[in-house]
């Protein structure tokens, strides 16, 4: 996700957000202090495949992934949080 300039916002989902869609419902799904956003989403990706309440394609499910600079796989665009 582009915020300013090119500075990005690195998240997780099933629906590129650049793109709108249809969804009638949305998940944002927060990771704990472990920054391990892709496991939230892989972990609830698969608990809504599984489901038979709502159609897959109508759910956007999010998960923003908050990170501090020295994380691995933090790019020198992304946006990141400091110490505090």
């Amino acid at each position: 996700l582009h915020l300013y300039g090119n500075i990005t916002f690195p998240y997780h989902a099933n629906h590129l957000l650049s793109l709108g869609g249809n969804a009638t419902m949305a998940l944002f799904i927060q990771h704990g202090a472990m920054r391990n956003a892709e496991d939230y989403f892989c972990s609830f990706k698969k608990l809504m495949l599984q489901q038979k309440y709502r159609n897959f394609d109508d759910v956007l499910i999010i998960a923003p992934d908050f990170n501090y600079q020295h994380d691995d796989l933090v790019h020198p665009q992304d946006a990141f949080w400091n110490s505090t």
